[in-house]
């Protein structure tokens, strides 16, 4: 149970601040993503 608390929490968390984080790992990882093991590959994008 406190699992699936835990689990609704961080959906609720993301839908307030999902897109906004999303944006800004996209900035940051701007530099790193022709680099092998960047967020692009970590996000399997590549």
């Amino acid at each position: 149970m406190k699992l699936s608390l835990a689990m609704v929490d961080l959906a609720i968390e993301y839908d307030r601040y999902g897109d906004s984080l999303l944006r800004e790992l996209a900035n940051s990882s701007a530099a790193t993503q022709n680099a092998p093991g960047g967020l692009s590959t970590a996000f399997g994008e590549n």
